[in-house]
């Protein structure tokens, strides 16, 4: 029972973080502004998920491979931001 509310607890924050991104996301004014609210929630947001299932399944095999899951996403997250955000950059015309 206490798996099952610590796991509703963190659905729960990661769905905030979801609608707080999407309603940045509506709310920017350019693309680079909707990018910097989408890079910060491409990697909480899965993260949050993979800790609600570890913590609702427990100590396993499952375990090494979302722990090994959550450390890709950390390494890769920003990357990945960081090249979509350049792309952008340089293809919008500048002033």
């Amino acid at each position: 029972m206490a798996r099952q509310i610590a796991t509703a607890v963190i659905l729960f924050v990661a769905m905030m973080f979801a609608l707080l991104s999407a309603l940045g996301i509506v709310r920017s004014k350019n693309n680079l502004a909707a990018l910097h609210c989408l890079g910060v929630t491409s990697v909480t947001l899965p993260i949050l998920t993979l800790i609600g299932v570890l913590v609702d399944a427990g100590v396993g095999v499952s375990a090494v491979k979302t722990v090994s899951f959550i450390v890709i996403l950390l390494l890769g997250g920003p990357i990945t931001a960081h090249a979509i955000a350049l792309t952008e950059h340089r293809r919008t015309p500048h002033r």
